[in-house]
């Protein structure tokens, strides 16, 4: 038995029984199938295949090369028909389906982290296409400040004479080049670019706003932002 497969597109005929063949461009084309005995009987038979033209996936981004919490906006520049949307960033985050999505990347270090943030759309026909681009990230200082009493401090005196000690514990001491610490009083901040502990001196009760930020050698930040409370001991007493 032989076979004459003729695709309707001027190509080379097909000679196997269950050929596979590609379209190099959309339209409508009559599939004819001759099958030939080999005593030479034989019958023939058509077919119209549609091949529907595929979207094309793309995107665009910016900020790059920024610092690890800052927004990064996607652009989609997708052509199709229908089209829905699939955004994978690449940091293991949920997929997001909107058209332009925007997202935060997180890394923690001294230096960059890439990530692959992949689009695949999907037109109203079923077909799908997928586009991909690295995102280059500046990672933040990794930081972590140990107070003994976790940021609350009790009084016994009238007239009060609090020392504060901050343990620098961050694991990122090696990458980072400055330190600006504001106690919340009012009073000078401290700029340093090591310290191992620090200590200051609140004379008065209340709460006091400290705000640490370390910033690496890359020029990315991290700030570190909580509350000293100063407050007066209760006595007990019975009578």
């Amino acid at each position: 038995t032989a076979y004459d497969w003729d695709f309707g597109d001027a190509s080379a005929h097909g000679t196997t029984s269950n050929p596979s063949h590609t379209y190099g461009s959309t339209g409508s084309y009559t599939v004819t199938l001759i099958i030939t005995r080999t005593g030479g009987c034989h019958d023939t038979t058509s077919q119209v295949v549609d091949v529907i033209p595929v979207p094309v996936a793309g995107f665009n981004f910016a900020p790059n090369n920024v610092c690890s919490g800052s927004t990064i906006s996607f652009t989609n520049t997708s052509t199709g028909t229908g089209l829905g949307y699939s955004w994978n960033f690449g940091d293991g985050s949920p997929v997001s389906t909107s058209s332009d999505p925007s997202h935060v990347y997180t890394s923690t270090g001294g230096a960059s982290q890439t990530f692959t943030a992949t689009l695949t759309v999907t037109d109203d026909n079923g077909c799908t296409a997928t586009a991909s681009q690295v995102v280059t990230i500046l990672q933040q200082p990794d930081v972590y400040y140990f107070e003994e009493t976790n940021w609350k401090h009790c009084s016994y005196n009238t007239v009060i004479k609090d020392t504060l000690e901050v343990i620098n514990m961050s694991p990122g001491t090696g990458y980072i080049n400055n330190y600006l610490i504001d106690w919340g009083d009012g009073g000078p901040v401290t700029n340093t670019a090591v310290f191992d502990t620090l200590e200051h001196e609140y004379t008065a009760l209340g709460g006091y706003n400290i705000v640490i930020t370390a910033t690496g050698s890359n020029g990315c930040s991290t700030v570190f932002d909580t509350t000293l409370f100063i407050e007066n001991t209760p006595i007990a007493g019975i009578i």
